[in-house]
């Protein structure tokens, strides 16, 4: 009975992860990593007896979720064959939303942890991003599921309306490439947003998003600079997975930031075969899924509800404001 005790929360968790997968399979907006978190959710509440899986939930936070981590690191490829000009027009966009989203979280009054998280998975990419970033900032089980949650709300909103916007407007389809792959936060979701305006579009989005999702690899090493203050944080159900990282003056580095920045610079200064990151690529997918869904699994659902509506309110007005801000620099910029 201790044996089956110990491996429910594991059973559980990779079982959630490989249907999720199956899932993502059906629809591109479909991301396995928020389906693990949402099908994690909604199995724990079921149950009657949660507190045999916290032993297996445990063991896949600190095993599961820093390699999902280490490995994403591989997917972080800053040359994607679009011009200088451009790729500074995604890193500014990017400024400007991480910027903004941060700043109207703390407005609303949710704490930094959270904030960071909202404005990660908006600004870069979604679940994959708060999935990295939470273990960095020590947030709560509950942040990560309503920071994803929130994320992929906003981006199925997206791809709802921005097909109705290209019939309004009369952007390019460099213009359509552009707005999808810098303001929507999934890579699935903007692959289905841009696709609506034809195989170049989609192309071209595709490329803009994968050098926003590059800026995960900055964000995480700002993150590191402050990691004594996130350490601080000792409340019941925080992410402690940092065990076995290197101190020096103050400066916390956990092992898994230290090979996820490394396979970040090999990637980009090597050329790595694209078999090996193929293969690497849905391996930390999985990975990061099974340990969302572990997240998902420890968290009861009245506890993200505290929040209220305040973290959906904080990314829809970001998405408003990021988007009238890119809008209007291609009217001003003629870009």
């Amino acid at each position: 009975m201790g044996l089956l005790s110990d491996l429910s929360g594991i059973v559980f968790s990779l079982l959630i992860a490989v249907i999720s997968f199956l899932l993502s399979q059906f629809h591109p907006s479909f991301d396995a990593l928020v389906v693990s978190i949402i099908l994690g959710m909604l199995l724990s509440n079921m149950l009657e007896r949660r507190e045999m899986l916290h032993k297996g939930i445990n063991i896949m936070l600190r095993f599961f979720l820093p390699a999902g981590v280490a490995l994403y690191g591989t997917q972080l490829t800053l040359g994607n064959n679009i011009d200088y000009w451009m790729w500074l027009s995604v890193i500014a966009v990017f400024v400007f939303s991480f910027t903004v989203t941060f700043l109207i979280a703390r407005a609303f009054r949710l704490h930094d942890r959270l904030a960071v998280l909202l404005a990660s998975g908006f600004a870069v990419c979604g679940a994959s991003a708060i999935a990295v970033i939470s273990p960095l900032v020590n947030a709560r089980k509950e942040d990560t599921s309503i920071a994803t949650i929130v994320t992929m709300v906003m981006g199925l909103v997206s791809i709802v309306f921005y097909p109705i916007l290209w019939d309004m407007t009369d952007m390019t389809i460099r213009e359509i490439a552009f707005f999808s792959g810098t303001t929507i936060p999934m890579l699935g979701q903007v692959k289905v947003a841009a696709g609506t305006a034809g195989i170049d579009s989609l192309s071209l989005a595709v490329r803009f998003k994968l050098v926003r999702i590059s800026m995960l690899l900055f964000i995480a090493a700002g993150l590191l600079i402050f990691s004594g203050k996130w350490r601080s944080g000792t409340a019941e159900g925080v992410l402690k997975i940092t065990a076995g990282g290197m101190a020096s003056s103050g400066l916390y580095i956990p092992w898994f930031m230290v090979v996820f920045i490394v396979l970040a610079l090999i990637v980009n200064v090597v050329e790595i075969p694209v078999s090996i990151t193929r293969i690497l690529e849905p391996v930390s997918r999985f990975l990061l899924s099974s340990a969302l869904a572990a997240i998902g699994l420890s968290v009861d659902l009245d506890s993200i509800t505290s929040e209220g509506t305040r973290p959906l309110v904080v990314v829809f007005l970001s998405w408003v404001i990021v988007a009238l801000f890119v809008y209007t620099g291609f009217r001003l910029l003629n870009v």
